[in-house]
């Protein structure tokens, strides 16, 4: 009896609330808790990356995804979820509760509407979007004229000339004759001449997987011309065909500070022998260059310091200084000399007096000894005068 009571209060209990839940029960509920449930089987944000340097907005019409670009998915849901898809050597993607998608090359904009409609088609009532979080790398070879020829690496963002700084090029490269072999035998002929002086890019196109650098040496006997003298540049360089010495100077030296570009000397071998031609700054940009000329930088003449200072010798020459900075830069001036006895010996022969007086080039700083000094120096006429006197009383004490 009393267990039939207890029955009874237990379906009394149980009955209405299963009533109730039934009443409660919402189809719109049931398609959210399905919802929910897709999604919660989604893996959490994996969203770290570092930011990279772009030269400029990536175009998605025009960017060709491949192995290694990374696309970020956004999944706007009761709980957002963040994904990293990473394009597979095999040009693959996989999405969860999706499976994978080919997207390796496809232009960006195609790959994302092909990933939202396939993705749409699985997971309703989503709101979602996809873009492109980081690009690939790849590895170019690069060879011939450069230091360091090898494998570096690269991004379907990166131009050629970025690779090839990087593996240092030779003087002696050809710049004008840069090529490009991509996979499938296309080649690019590129005139790096070009893309220094006058910023085009036309000479410089984006990498893509299987490229090779090559950067061929100029000719020994057709385009090689040397710099001596006052540049940091030394040595045998490659000029381009009917090239003006003011464009070789500016691609090509770096001029020493004590240089002088009021003109440069051009040694040149012809049938008549060795000729020296004396280049005026305004002929440098209608004189053009042959192949084994020799161009000579011309280095401002030293200025000398001599005298009475603590480090006599020469000097680059430095505009506007005067005797004093020169002097300054001996060591100053010892004890035994003086600043009131300067003189300045200039190139043409003419003399100037004091410390004030403006310096050029191949000037002499003559610093003479103090009066004073001469009178009770070391080496004083007094002391002579003295020793003289002592040598006569030491007589007379002797004769005496």
């Amino acid at each position: 009896m009393i267990r039939h009571r207890i029955i009874l209060v237990l379906m009394l209990i149980t009955v209405p609330l299963i009533l109730l839940g039934q009443f409660k029960n919402d189809p719109k509920d049931d398609q959210s808790a399905k919802t929910e449930q897709e999604t919660s089987k989604l893996p959490p944000s994996n969203l770290e990356f570092e930011p990279q340097a772009l030269e400029r907005t990536i175009d998605p019409s025009q960017y060709i995804l491949g192995a290694g670009d990374e696309l970020l998915m956004n999944i706007i849901s009761p709980e957002e979820r963040v994904l990293v898809l990473r394009v597979s050597p095999t040009g693959m993607i996989s999405v969860p509760q999706i499976g994978k998608i080919m997207v390796g090359g496809l232009a960006l904009d195609d790959a994302i509407d092909t990933v939202l409609a396939l993705s749409k088609k699985s997971i309703r009532d989503i709101e979602m979007n996809v873009d492109l979080q980081r690009v690939r790398q790849f590895k170019v070879w690069v060879y011939g004229a450069v230091l360091y020829p090898g494998f570096y690496l690269a991004t379907p963002i990166t131009r050629p000339y970025e690779i090839a700084t990087l593996a240092e090029i030779k003087p002696i490269g050809a710049l004008s004759r840069v090529e490009i072999f991509r996979s499938g035998g296309a080649q690019m002929k590129l005139d790096w001449h070009q893309l220094r002086l006058e910023g085009d890019l036309e000479q410089n196109p984006y990498l893509i997987e299987g490229d090779q650098i090559f950067i061929p040496f100029a000719e020994w006997g057709e385009d090689l011309v040397a710099i001596r003298g006052a540049s940091f540049q030394r040595g045998y360089y490659a000029m381009q065909g009917n090239e003006s010495l003011s464009s070789f100077l500016r691609r090509n030296v770096d001029l020493a500070m004590n240089a002088d570009i009021t003109d440069a000397l051009i040694v040149r071998r012809s049938e008549k022998g060795i000729q020296q031609l004396q280049i005026g700054a305004n002929e440098f940009k209608n004189f053009i260059l042959q192949e084994g000329d020799v161009i000579e930088i011309l280095a401002e003449e030293n200025v000398r310091v001599n005298g009475y200072v603590a480090a006599p010798g020469k000097f680059d020459f430095v505009p506007g200084w005067t005797a004093n900075d020169f002097i300054a830069m001996a060591g100053g001036i010892l004890p035994s000399g003086t600043d009131k006895r300067i003189s300045i010996l200039h190139k043409d022969g003419t003399r100037d007096d004091g410390i004030d007086i403006r310096i050029r080039p191949g000037d002499i700083i003559e610093v003479r000894r103090s009066p004073l000094h001469v009178l009770f120096g070391e080496i004083s006429i007094l002391q002579a005068l003295t020793s003289t006197a002592t040598l006569i009383l030491s007589y007379l004490a002797i004769s005496n």
